[in-house]
């Protein structure tokens, strides 16, 4: 129990979000309850489960969402509809059983666990009582999907009237969730503190050790991505960041040799680095004053 409240809490509290008592495990009654369809990623299963991950969130836009999350882990939902303009027809059983708690448990794990980029900003988790309160009228199947109908028209007309914001996605969404918080979403780091990608870490390619050091250090190593992500991630930040810096003869990475150095961690970052550094300096790729901690606007292209 303890395990899963603390998941629970950390993105919330990055999310400003203020948590009422956790008196259900929400994580493990997702895993028993709706994994086996949705997936444990909430990624749900093509052409017949829905996914929940980085879509769901968008309900709770209007206050009617929140009773039709509740209400459709209540009744069930059964027949064909469409996530992202994509075909899903399976079956969502009825869940009487679950106690209110328990299904406030379920959806505010789904929603702040697998789903915050959609939640609105003044997002409150729901509570046992809440759902209490959407368990009548009971519905039919039919009913429950003329209910989801309603409400995403609504939510597309609300979309419509505001000005379109672009949707992270795929790689990017990947990078911006693992690696933006420190290195920024320009890519150049901190001052001092975080080493920029941008005009500086294709140059590291130049090097036999610099390709290994890139797959080892922590931040790619431990990232909660798997060997696949990770490679395209890897990939895609140099080919945004520092296409310039590229060695001619570089070779994207793979997934077989991102997967083979994470079972291989760098331990020695710091001093890795420097050599590297030192040997990029020796090699006139890199400036003396220029050792990635820096802007590239004080110190010119790498």
């Amino acid at each position: 129990m303890i395990f899963a409240a603390v998941r629970l809490v950390a993105p919330a509290l990055a999310l400003g979000i203020a948590l009422p008592a956790l008196a259900e495990d929400g994580q493990q009654l997702y895993v028993e309850q709706c994994a086996a369809c949705h997936e444990e990623d909430g990624r749900g299963v093509p052409g017949i489960y829905p996914p929940l991950a980085d879509w769901i969130g968008r309900f709770v836009q209007l206050p009617e969402g929140r009773a039709y999350l509740a209400r459709v882990v209540i009744h069930g939902l059964f027949g064909p509809i469409r996530v992202d303009d994509r075909p899903y027809d399976g079956l969502m059983p009825p869940q009487p059983d679950l106690s209110d708690a328990e299904i406030a448990a379920i959806l505010n794990y789904v929603l702040i666990d697998l789903s915050p980029e959609q939640l609105p900003a003044d997002f409150e988790p729901l509570s046992a009582a809440e759902v209490a309160g959407y368990r009548e009228p009971r519905a039919t199947f039919s009913a429950m999907r003329k209910e989801r109908e309603a409400l995403l028209a609504k939510l597309e007309r609300r979309a419509e009237a505001r000005p379109a914001i672009p949707r992270i996605i795929g790689v990017a969404q990947d990078f911006s969730r693992q690696c933006q918080g420190c290195h920024g979403a320009d890519g150049m780091g901190v001052r001092d503190a975080v080493p920029r990608l941008r005009d500086f870490v294709g140059l590291f390619t130049h090097l036999p050790d610099g390709r290994d050091y890139l797959m080892r250090v922590p931040g790619a190593v431990f990232a909660p991505l798997d060997d696949a992500r990770l490679t395209a991630v890897l990939n895609w930040t140099l080919a945004t960041f520092s296409p310039e810096e590229l060695a001619p003869d570089f070779e994207p990475f793979t997934v077989a040799e991102v997967a083979l150095a994470r079972d291989n961690p760098l331990t020695t970052v710091r001093a890795t680095r420097a050599r590297l550094l030192a040997e990029l300096h020796e090699a006139g790729l890199l400036s003396s004053e220029d050792d990635g901690l820096v802007s590239a606007a004080a110190t010119g292209p790498s």
